[in-house]
C-alpha cells in the first residue's frame, strides 16, 4: 500500500493504493501541499492489511526545518523548498 500525503487531521485527502510489487514513488510535490504543511512536524502511517485486516502498522515522525538559521527564525510566508 501507497499512502501519499494529505493534510493533517483530514483522512479523506489521503490517497491509497494496492500493490504486490515493491513501492517506488517520486517525492512529494510541495506545491500541491498547503503552505502551512510544509515546514514542521508531519507522519507517515503505513498499514498493511490482508482481507480487510491489518496485520501491521509503522509509524514514522519527520520535521521538516530549514538549515539556514534566519530562515528558522522569520520563515517565509510561502516555503522556500530549495532550502
Amino acid at each position: 500500500m501507497l499512502l501519499e500525503p494529505g493534510r493533517a487531521g483530514d483522512a479523506t485527502s489521503h490517497t491509497t493504493h494496492s500493490s504486490l510489487t515493491p513501492i517506488q514513488a517520486d517525492p512529494p510535490d510541495a506545491a500541491k501541499l498547503p503552505p502551512g504543511d510544509v515546514v514542521g512536524v508531519t507522519a507517515l502511517l503505513l498499514t498493511c492489511s490482508y482481507q480487510a485486516k491489518e496485520f501491521l502498522r509503522v509509524g514514522y515522525y519527520v520535521n521538516v526545518e530549514y538549515l539556514d538559521e534566519a530562515l528558522r527564525e522569520a520563515p517565509p510566508e510561502r516555503p522556500v523548498v530549495e532550502r
